[in-house]
């Protein structure tokens, strides 16, 4: 199915990042073309991913990649755009404000179980276990 094929995909993508994501600044040009050439191509498809009527586990699988791929990206130092001027980079605030609003999203998101009327599954029933 495609939604297998688009998971399958972020999965590579995301091992390609998780290569990168620990090397210095100086030894991360091949995750800095990552970015520039994937980045644009996912925001759009988180942004769809975290709409409230969106419920599928499928789903919600894909906005995990997406996001931990972000984070592999991000998590030490934000990469620039050198390789195409003409796009701003993360570190320009008009750039990483969508992804922090995606960030937001998800976070408030119920779990895909919650649309289904049951329990999440392997998650704390009550609210102070949930809490603690």
């Amino acid at each position: 199915s495609q939604a297998l094929r688009i998971h399958n995909s972020l999965v590579a993508l995301r091992k390609v990042c998780k290569r990168y994501e620990y090397k210095a600044r100086e030894e991360r040009g091949p995750l800095n073309m990552v970015v520039d050439q994937f980045f644009p191509l996912l925001l759009p498809l988180a942004q769809r991913l975290i709409h409230p009527n969106e419920h599928s586990l499928e789903a919600a699988m894909t906005l995990k990649q997406i996001l931990k791929i972000f984070w592999s990206s991000t998590q030490f130092f934000l990469p620039s755009s050198a390789a195409n001027a003409t796009a701003l980079s993360l570190t320009h605030p008009q750039t990483m404000q969508p992804w922090f609003i995606i960030l937001e999203k998800a976070l408030s998101k119920p779990l895909p179980e919650a649309s289904t009327g049951l329990e999440p599954l392997n998650q704390p029933q009550s609210k102070d276990e949930r809490e603690s």
